[in-house]
């Protein structure tokens, strides 16, 4: 996530689940990693690669809507953005 010029500090939450869930930064079960820009940040990114799924417990999504569990198991990536309550302008742009 990159800031546009200055505009805010937002917040960047990710959530891999079975069911929908949208990200709260003031509830930690509703998000599996957070990253925040501060004022000498001007992007951030999370890396959420095979390894730290499969280590950290999270929804497995390999094998969602194939054969594994009668292909009924399901699986998305939430993403959330929160900027500050005060904010006049918060302005970013995601890269997937």
């Amino acid at each position: 996530m990159e800031r546009l010029q200055g505009k805010g500090l937002p917040k960047l939450m990710v959530k891999y689940a079975n069911e929908r869930v949208l990200p709260d930064s003031n509830m930690p079960l509703s998000y599996d990693n957070k990253v925040e820009l501060t004022g000498s940040k001007n992007a951030v990114y999370i890396d959420m690669n095979k390894k730290w799924r499969s280590t950290e417990g999270h929804a497995d999504c390999d094998y969602a809507g194939y054969w594994q569990n009668g292909g009924s198991e399901t699986c998305a990536l939430y993403i959330g953005v929160e900027c500050q309550e005060l904010e006049e302008m918060c302005a970013f742009k995601i890269t997937l």
